[in-house]
């Protein structure tokens, strides 16, 4: 029995440093994967931060641009007008120089567009110096 005493020994030595070999492995392991953990935390952490910061930087852009198409829709309307005054401006500019030329209300309302009024206003501010005395002494009369 001694020898058997003495193998069962050493299988329990070998059993007991197979488990403290295995449970340094397992020790080893468990820190590795904390510290990959913790990596990863830190990570996620990081692009949690940026993606904050992004999609702040998009509402901002969001924003402006909201008031980027405010102001185009206001230009647009603005440049409308403008160009709409411009083409009466273009009117009265085209019935003075038919007015200077001697042409008569009922000529101007129909190549204008402009009210009897307002062509009898264009042809008596727009007549030459002579028949424009006559003519707003008729009307005043």
């Amino acid at each position: 029995m001694g020898l058997m005493d003495g193998i069962l020994d050493w299988r329990l030595v070998l059993a007991g440093t197979g488990w403290l070999t295995a449970a340094l492995i397992a020790g080893a392991t468990w820190v590795r994967v904390r510290r990959v953990e913790h990596r990863l935390r830190c990570q996620i952490d990081t692009l949690t931060a940026a993606l904050a910061t992004n999609e702040a930087g998009t509402h901002g852009v969001g924003k402006a641009l909201g008031r980027l198409e405010q102001r185009l829709g206001l230009t647009n309307a603005r440049q409308l007008e403008l160009e709409q005054r411009d083409l009466g401006q273009y009117s009265y500019r085209q019935a003075a120089k038919l007015a200077n030329m001697g042409a008569s209300d009922e000529e101007l309302v129909e190549s204008c567009g402009l009210s009897a009024v307002e062509a009898r206003l264009v042809r008596l501010l727009n007549q030459r110096p002579a028949v424009a005395t006559a003519n707003v002494s008729e009307a005043l009369a």
